[in-house]
């Protein structure tokens, strides 16, 4: 498997510009890196000069090939030096023609902007994986790009294929979808023995609010479907009545942005994040203080990371079904089943059995060391893109 363009987000590593504005990397799915390295393996990666984490999408493809290069090449190597990177990263030449290679890539980035600059590259591989994480952004237009590559194949943090949003925008995939989800850091572990915690639930995460997120144009898919201008409604419920909850629900919920009043101020917001305060926060000392979680899973199908790291801290997690399909985990064994409707939550929590919770608490974060470990998501991976190889060979 190549890698591609891993310098442009924070999925896999630190970005330059994080480290500029500094932003903390969320390295959701920094264990492809971690454990490729702790095994010795050599990471290989492809650098097509299309993309920059530093330089606006709009200014860059307006730039000679030879200026991209250019910046592409340092931008490449200072994100190696600042994430002490050595020779295990290797760059791949740009493919001339078609290769027996297996591309991963981030949609985030990579499906958007001036397609056609790499869209030729990418059709040289055997397959394209396109991860669609953050896919909610300028989803037509990278719906668009991707149905633009026969050898295009998508993915995710859990099988999305009968959500909503997705079919409005998806519809037309008929490929197999692959299930590959993100890892829990080992940090999360359950300290502290479920009945001595606090009856109260906990409610962590941000949201964001759409109608003052710029560009404006990428957010136009998602309200325009939706009706709502959150990824997140669950959360932004809570948030809301957080007096009125206060008695059930320990709210730790923050907006994303400290968002303006005017356009200055709105653009300011727009290069800040408001979650340094939420960060600061030992949030695994926060879950083990608490027996029940509410994370709030995304609207157009994926779950949260913050949902794993809450029940392998040995919360009790209150959670729509709908948003785990493909990861295993059982209603009433794993989780509770939860519809997100705010105002059901007092009823939910006082209806709960002391002794089934707990039990439901011990499997829970058993079930998430076990399977959501660094090294076990690691070997998932390889195996479902091993199985891609087998679906390829049968399609041919």
């Amino acid at each position: 498997m190549i890698i591609y363009n891993p310098h442009v987000d924070d999925f896999l590593a630190e970005p330059l510009q994080f480290r500029l504005l500094k932003r903390r990397a969320l390295k959701k799915y920094g264990f492809l890196f971690d454990e490729a390295r702790r095994n010795g393996k050599t990471i290989r990666v492809l650098i097509d000069f299309t993309a920059s984490g530093l330089v606006p999408e709009k200014v860059f493809h307006r730039l000679p090939r030879w200026l991209r290069w250019a910046v592409g090449t340092l931008e490449f190597r200072l994100w190696k030096h600042i994430n002490g990177f050595g020779d295990e990263i290797k760059r791949v030449p740009i493919p001339k023609e078609p290769v027996d290679e297996v591309l991963l890539a981030f949609s985030y980035k990579a499906a958007t902007g001036l397609f056609t600059l790499r869209e030729t590259t990418l059709q040289h591989y055997r397959a394209v994986i396109f991860h669609l994480s953050h896919y909610f952004l300028a989803t037509t237009e990278k719906a668009r790009h991707i149905r633009c590559l026969s050898n295009a194949y998508l993915a995710g943090d859990s099988d999305i294929t009968c959500n909503g949003y997705f079919r409005q925008y998806f519809g037309w995939y008929n490929k197999p979808f692959l299930v590959l989800p993100f890892a829990v850091a080992d940090r999360f572990k359950n300290q502290q023995p479920w009945k001595m915690r606090d009856t109260k639930a906990v409610a962590t995460g941000s949201f964001h609010d759409l109608k003052s997120e710029r560009p404006a144009h990428k957010y136009t898919d998602f309200i325009s479907t939706t009706g709502l201008t959150t990824y997140h409604p669950t959360r932004l419920a809570i948030y809301q009545a957080s007096d009125i909850l206060a008695d059930w629900v320990h709210c730790k919920v923050s907006p994303y942005r400290e968002y303006g009043k005017n356009k200055f101020s709105r653009l300011l917001a727009h290069f800040s994040v408001g979650q340094k305060k939420y960060f600061s926060i030992n949030i695994v000392d926060l879950y083990n203080q608490h027996r029940y979680a509410i994370v709030g899973e995304e609207l157009s199908g994926f779950p949260a990371l913050g949902a794993f790291e809450a029940m392998a801290s040995g919360c009790v997690l209150l959670a729509q079904p709908q948003y785990y399909e493909g990861l295993g985990l059982v209603p009433g064994l794993h989780f509770i089943e939860f519809d997100g409707n705010v105002e059901e939550i007092p009823t939910l929590i006082g209806a709960q059995d002391v002794g089934t919770s707990a039990e439901i608490s011990s499997k829970g974060a058993h079930y998430v060391r076990q399977t959501f470990s660094s090294e076990a998501v690691f070997n998932t991976w390889m195996e479902r893109l091993s199985l891609l190889d087998n679906i390829i060979n049968r399609r041919q």
